[in-house]
């Protein structure tokens, strides 16, 4: 059965192996630019490869920043049955983990989604109790909150 920490550290566990594999992959790529012989296309490489990965960085920042974020979430007690940010619902198809954003992932068979502070439908659900009724979409489901 699934429950909040569980979640939470599997997506901190996702983002991490993302990050690793970037790492992993920058180095390898750098060191194939810097083994060619040819300097101009040593040179053009070179440019290529900065560019991709001061791009690839800000994308590894973001993903950083989410997983500091749900850190803080998962240090925190969620023994109330009241929606706040760091409450992890479950729904018939996903998981949503309110109060931060991040790319969806796939947890058994279901999406986790993060749900940000400035969203519409964060600002809907947050305060609401174990058992309300909220509309997600064109659906009305019951507030289940993962302990």
């Amino acid at each position: 059965m699934a429950t909040r920490n569980n979640i939470i550290q599997y997506v901190i566990d996702e983002f991490q192996k993302t990050i690793d594999a970037f790492h992993k992959d920058s180095e390898e790529s750098i060191q194939n630019t810097i083994d060619s012989s040819d300097t101009k296309l040593y040179e053009s490489n070179t440019e290529d490869e900065i560019s991709s990965i001061t791009i690839a960085n800000s994308s590894i920042d973001a993903l950083s920043d989410n997983i500091q974020s749900l850190k803080k979430s998962l240090a925190q007690e969620h023994t109330e049955d009241k929606v706040r940010g760091g409450s992890v619902i479950e729904t018939p198809m996903m998981y949503l983990i309110m109060g931060t954003h991040f790319p969806p992932v796939k947890y058994e068979g279901k999406q986790v989604t993060g749900v940000a502070g400035d969203a519409p439908i964060y600002k809907s659900i947050i305060g609401k109790k174990e058992g309300d009724e909220i509309k997600l979409g064109n659906q009305n489901i019951k507030i289940k909150l993962l302990k």
